[in-house]
C-alpha cells in the first residue's frame, strides 16, 4: 500500500516529486560543485562528500567562466516557452537542470527525451530541437 502511494506521488516522468519537494530549487552539476568547493574549509570530508565532488567535477564544469556559461544557459531555459493546445508550456526546474547537465553539442531529440521523458509530454520535437539549439549555442561559448 505504501509503495503504491509513493509511486503515485513521486514520478520524475510526470514531474511529481512528492511532498516537501514542491518549492525545492534543483541545482546543476556545476552549481553543486561551486557550492561544495566554496565550503571546503568548513566541511568534514566524508566519503559521500568526496564522491559527490568527484561526480560533479567529472560531469560538471569546474571553472568560473564555465559556471557563468551554465548560469546564462539556465536563464535562457527559464525563459523558454511554447504555446500548445494545453496553453503556454514552460520548463520545470528539474527539466532545466537536466538540460543544463546534458550540455552536449551532439545531443539529439531522442536522447533528450530518453533522459527527460516529461519533455515529450509538453513539447513537440521541433520545440525540443529548439531547446537543444540553446544548449549548442552555450557550448559554442565554452
Amino acid at each position: 500500500m505504501f509503495q503504491d502511494d509513493l509511486l503515485e506521488t513521486e514520478n520524475v516522468n510526470t514531474l511529481k516529486f512528492g511532498p516537501g519537494f514542491e518549492e525545492i530549487q534543483c541545482l546543476t552539476h556545476t552549481e553543486v560543485y561551486q557550492i561544495l568547493t566554496s565550503k571546503t574549509h568548513d566541511v568534514q570530508r566524508t566519503q559521500a562528500y568526496t564522491k559527490t565532488i568527484e561526480h560533479v567535477k567529472r560531469f560538471g564544469t569546474a571553472d568560473d567562466e564555465k559556471h557563468a556559461i551554465t548560469t546564462e544557459l539556465r536563464q535562457a531555459l527559464e525563459t523558454f516557452e511554447r504555446d500548445t493546445d494545453q496553453g503556454t508550456e514552460t520548463l520545470h526546474s528539474y527539466e532545466i537542470v537536466s538540460l543544463c547537465n546534458l550540455m552536449q553539442a551532439d545531443s539529439t531529440v531522442d536522447e533528450a527525451i530518453a533522459l527527460i521523458p516529461s519533455l515529450s509530454r509538453k513539447f513537440k520535437e521541433e520545440d525540443i530541437e529548439a531547446l537543444l539549439d540553446i544548449i549548442r549555442k552555450a557550448n559554442a561559448a565554452r
